[in-house]
């Protein structure tokens, strides 16, 4: 798998406090307020605890690798390739899509 650079650098050292599945939307929302919704088949977490850090995001064709700092992974399976996440800040304004 490959690194997202962009969404890589995004995400790296935020906090998570929490994780949604809702149907087929993962929500993601951070300590600062951003929020990522990551439209997905499947989704598998291994014990990841409440204020996490992101250290990085893998992806290759449908599969998405969420990495944290303490060795833990969520593992998705995109609805679509390069159009399946996307972020946003406190105010509402789209800082990632892909």
């Amino acid at each position: 798998m490959n690194q997202n650079a962009e969404l890589t650098g995004l995400l790296r050292g935020r906090a998570v406090t929490s994780i949604e599945e809702e149907h087929t939307t993962v929500t993601i929302t951070f300590q600062d307020a951003l929020v990522m919704r990551i439209h997905a088949e499947a989704k598998v977490a291994t014990g990841i605890e409440k204020l996490s850090k992101i250290s990085e995001v893998l992806e290759e064709d449908l599969s998405m690798e969420i990495w944290f700092e303490d060795g833990d992974k969520l593992v998705l399976r995109l609805a679509n390739a390069g159009n399946s996440v996307s972020v946003r800040d406190g105010a509402n304004e789209v800082v990632y899509v892909g």
